[in-house]
């Protein structure tokens, strides 16, 4: 018992001894030194980088969705039945191509009654405006000498009578009828007389502004006849396709009632809201690319229109992009995409975007001076998801740090790496 107690002693002993001696080596060894150590004595290590002149653009990307560039709703200028029709869905029509036709028998009768009219009130009007043929001047004279010769026998026979009536050789009655026929070829000389003068002075004046008034009239009432027959004829408005059909032949239309519906889609136009961030740097005339799934490499479409109030739930306000559509890839109600440049700058002073960083609450970079990185306040530009253009604070011989920017403080000591760019 005692001897295993002497062994346990000593093993207890000697490990007593190797953990003192364990612990004296290291409590005499070296210490390691952290990160934070190296960094201070040989420097942060950081990549670093002139910056390039490029140019650089701002652009905004937007979806949008396409509509036509023109669509009209035809309707019918009166009420009557549908007699012929060649319009379907999708057919391409050019305009002035009859597409339908109203029944038109009453427009037709309505029309002839109405070319008569004109021709009887013409005549007429011809007639007062030259005046009395030379003719009938003729005529009237040789009537008033007849006149004048009754009269000039009434007259011989009226004195006969009075002589008779003197020696009493004459009757009441045959003295009464003298008389009468005195009276009567007087009034004729009268009457030839006036009609003569009449026939010299041709018609007043009067009678040929009647005369001219019924004649505009009945021209008048002939344009509605005609105009009432072609609206039995309907005609396309405008070059596009047929995309809606509301009257089939046999139909009764009213007045103003809906034919069909055509779209112009040679052109289209891109709705796009642009937000109220961007929208000063929006105008008429603008140029912007448009690219779409279907569509291959991007079309360069112009904007037309800027509403100029804001969506009231959006905030955002639509912009009309006008695109030419020649070969009809593109279909109203599809989606595209719009990229609108908002700015450009050329032989633009750039660097990478992560190099720009905020410092006391100013923006800038650090750039390298005697193996120490130093902040510079920075003015940015334009810029990308890549990239970032300086205004000022930079020069194109300045290095400056790309990568480890964010461990650094104004006047850290930097170990450059070996990717310089010259």
């Amino acid at each position: 018992m005692k001897k295993y107690f002497i062994i346990g002693l000593v093993c207890v002993i000697v490990l007593v001894g190797l953990v003192c001696r364990r612990l004296s080596a290291i409590q005499t060894s070296v210490k390691p030194k952290n990160i934070s150590e190296i960094k201070r004595e040989k420097g942060i290590p950081v990549r670093v980088a002139k910056p390039v002149k490029k140019d650089m653009q701002r652009t905004n990307e937007l979806v949008g969705t396409i509509f036509p560039y023109k669509s009209l709703e035809v309707s019918a200028h009166r009420g009557d039945e549908v007699t012929s029709s060649s319009l379907t869905l999708g057919k391409f029509v050019r305009r002035g191509e009859v597409v339908m036709r109203l029944f038109d028998d009453n427009g037709k009768a309505q029309l002839a009654a109405a070319d008569a009219a004109v021709a009887q009130t013409g005549s007429v009007l011809e007639k007062l405006k030259k005046g009395t043929r030379t003719q009938e001047v003729r005529q009237l004279e040789a009537a008033l000498k007849v006149a004048e010769a009754q009269m000039s026998n009434a007259e011989k026979e009226f004195e006969r009578m009075e002589n008779l009536k003197k020696t009493g050789s004459i009757t009441p009655q045959s003295a009464d009828k003298i008389i009468s026929a005195r009276d009567q070829a007087l009034a004729g000389l009268e009457a030839a007389k006036q009609k003569l003068s009449m026939a010299r002075e041709g018609p007043q004046n009067e009678d040929i502004r009647a005369a001219e008034a019924a004649y505009r009239q009945t021209l008048a009432n002939r344009d509605l006849a005609r105009i009432n027959l072609d609206q039995s004829v309907i005609t396309a408005p405008m070059d596009g396709f047929i995309n809606k059909i509301f009257v089939e032949p046999g139909e009764q239309v009213a007045n103003n009632k809906p034919l069909f519906n055509m779209v112009d889609i040679q052109r289209l136009f891109l709705h796009v809201e642009v937000q109220q961030a961007y929208i000063n740097r929006v105008n008429v005339g603008q140029k912007v690319l448009i690219s779409s799934e279907i569509s291959s490499g991007t079309i360069e479409g112009t904007c037309m229109e800027i509403n100029p109030n804001a969506d009231p739930v959006s905030r955002t306000y639509l912009v009309k992009v006008l695109i030419s559509n020649p070969d009809l890839t593109l279909k109203p109600g599809m989606f595209a995409n719009a990229v609108l440049l908002l700015d450009q700058q050329p032989d633009a002073l750039v660097i990478p975007r992560d190099s720009v960083v905020t410092r006391d609450k100013r923006q800038g970079v650090f750039v390298i001076q005697d193996k120490k990185a130093v902040f510079q306040k920075v003015e940015a530009g334009i810029q990308d998801n890549d990239e970032i253009q300086i205004r000022s604070g930079l020069s194109d011989v300045t290095f400056v740090v790309t990568q480890g920017q964010h461990d650094l403080q104004s006047g850290s000591l930097v170990a450059v790496q070996d990717n310089i760019k010259q």
